[in-house]
């Protein structure tokens, strides 16, 4: 029959190198044959008729041979990987075969392996969301600059003024786009990067319709590093200047953002609502830098061929939120920068890495802990994304999800994965044999907010322009 010989190697794959009697090969050989005559008209005989010999003279014995090997691994490749006593993480790939004996040299990528070490010990750091009289006073900052009066005037134009321009940049050196707007607007900032730096003070003194040229370097940090050390030229039209009137910080401001009375409701709802986007940011960063740790700690193994895979899984989401955000082709951005489709891949691989061996040690995790998405919980995931875009408890609806359909899958998975980063956040903080609450506590260093008025709407934190 055949035998079999395995060299593990580094790249966490098997190399199989199967040996084949020369009787069986024979054997395959004139079954080869047989199937060939039934498919290849051979004068004098019907089809599946004609002898072994007659078969070899009409197609060569080399294509006979080519196609018994073919076949004859085909039929065998089950039993191989089942002797070798390999766990295939995919199909393996014929590197070479060679005659006399028939031998084989299989390449198989193996399943990841992850150890995840002394992982019930792992302990990071935690530190408390805190709410500062420094973030309230740049909310405030930012609520003012929100609400400010805007008075036309036709002097030229000064910082903090607000302009609206015609503006087209081109690049020099790549002779592409670097921005082309009809009516952009502007609030002028001294050292403002909106544009590139030194793009606001270029406008202060322009009057109304003036236009001017100007040009100013692309910085060494810029996203699209092709354009690092060229030079962008930029033709504007000022087309209108506002002068902008802050507001006082007091109880008339309070009453134009919300249904609040007084400046201080106003800071109590600030810090309510502050207090809750800290809590949710340092909670999400927390279980990122513990899974980080986690990670770290644990040996991951896996074959090329996974990594591939996990390129090809990025790149397709990059492909989709770029044609939706840019109306435009990934690849003819990465064209037009010059950055070929194989250099692209070698950018994208240590994001890769990272989000390969992240997805298998919390997969381990899970295995490890037995941290399952039980049907209650995704019929309640399913319940509060029916009830965020309106349908009551009294639409069908609520109960016509049905648990095998590949919605419910994808629930299942997300309710899984926000169990397993709650048990990370648990195992970092020292809290699974606690009883201590998950709840991040927010630490209060504001003394206007010490008591958080309850039902208090909070306004949006309106980030300046």
């Amino acid at each position: 029959m055949f035998e079999v010989n395995k060299e593990l190697l580094e790249s966490h794959e098997a190399l199989l190198t199967v040996t084949v009697d020369e009787e069986t090969f024979n054997k395959s050989m004139r079954k080869a044959a047989r199937a060939v005559s039934r498919e290849v008209m051979i004068p004098g005989f019907r089809k599946g008729k004609a002898p072994y010999t007659v078969v070899v003279q009409r197609v060569g014995e080399e294509f006979i041979r080519e196609q018994a090997a073919e076949d004859y691994i085909n039929n065998i490749y089950a039993k191989v990987i089942d002797e070798a006593e390999v766990a295939p993480y995919d199909s393996g790939a014929i590197e070479d075969i060679s005659f006399e004996p028939l031998t084989y040299k299989i390449r198989i990528p193996l399943s990841p392996e992850v150890d995840l070490g002394d992982y019930k010990s792992l302990r990071v750091d935690y530190e408390s969301p805190t709410v500062t009289d420094a973030d309230i006073e740049r909310a405030l900052e930012n609520i003012r600059q929100h609400e400010a009066i805007l008075d036309p005037v036709e002097r030229p134009a000064e910082l903090g003024d607000q302009v609206y321009l015609t503006v087209k940049g081109m690049v020099e050196g790549a002779n592409e786009v670097f921005i082309d707007e009809e009516d952009l607007k502007l609030v002028l900032r001294d050292g403002s990067d909106n544009v590139l730096i030194g793009f606001d003070e270029a406008i202060v003194g322009l009057e109304l319709e003036e236009e001017t040229t100007f040009t100013l370097p692309i910085p060494d940090d810029f996203e699209v590093e092709a354009w690092h050390g060229d030079n962008v030229t930029f033709e504007v039209k000022v087309s209108q200047i506002y002068e902008r009137t802050l507001p006082e910080l007091d109880d008339a401001l309070a009453s134009t953002v919300g249904a609040y009375e007084t400046l201080d409701e106003l800071k109590e709802a600030l810090y309510q609502q502050m207090s809750e986007y800290k809590t949710r940011q340092v909670k999400e960063e927390y279980q990122e830098r513990v899974l980080m740790a986690l990670t770290e700690q644990s040996q991951v193994l896996y074959p090329p061929i996974a990594l591939e895979q996990e390129i090809d899984d990025i790149l397709k989401e990059m492909k989709e939120r770029f044609k939706h955000e840019n109306n435009m082709e990934l690849e003819d951005a990465l064209s037009l920068q010059g950055i070929t489709a194989e250099a692209f891949r070698e950018q994208l691989k240590p994001q890769a890495v990272i989000r390969l061996e992240r997805g298998l040690v919390i997969g381990k995790l899970m295995l490890e802990e037995k941290i399952k998405a039980t049907d209650e919980s995704v019929m309640e995931q399913y319940h509060e994304l029916l009830s965020s875009i309106g349908i009551d408890k009294q639409n069908p609806l609520f109960s016509k999800l049905d648990l095998n359909s590949p919605v419910a899958q994808s629930m299942r998975s997300s309710v899984q994965m926000d169990q397993a980063l709650e048990y990370i956040e648990k195992l970092g903080r020292g809290l699974l044999e606690s009883e201590s609450p998950m709840g991040a506590e927010v630490v209060a260093e504001v003394s206007t907010a010490e008591d958080i008025a309850a039902g208090v709407e909070a306004p949006e934190v309106i980030e300046e322009e």
